[in-house]
Order: C-alpha cells, then sequence, then structure tokens
C-alpha cells in the first residue's frame, strides 16, 4: 500500500483531475507536453501530451 510522504497515512486519493478554470470558466484538463528532440529542427520534433493526475493525502 502506498502511504503520503509527509505524513505517512495510507488514505491516498489517486488519479485526481488537475483543473484550469482560468479560460473563460470553462473546466479543462491541464496537460504536460514532452519533444522528444527538444533542440532538433521544429519538422522533426514529436511531442507527446497528456491530462495531469495527482495523488492527494485524504
Amino acid at each position: 500500500m502506498e502511504r503520503c510522504q509527509k505524513c505517512n497515512s495510507e488514505k491516498l486519493i489517486p488519479l485526481v483531475k488537475i483543473i484550469d478554470k482560468e479560460h473563460y470558466n470553462s473546466e479543462y484538463s491541464l496537460e504536460v507536453e514532452v519533444l522528444e528532440k527538444p533542440g532538433g529542427l521544429p519538422l522533426f520534433r514529436k511531442s507527446h501530451r497528456g491530462a495531469l493526475e495527482a495523488t492527494i493525502c485524504g
């Protein structure tokens, strides 16, 4: 069982969405983008995106 790194509790809430409410009062999941070749030519840069999730101590 996983535990909280700060308080050692086992009461964790996994896979919590991180929401952006800044844009026009709409709810969008925040995303992260990672480039495969960040120093390469723009034409050959492939990116991967995914929604951010968190685990919260209950």
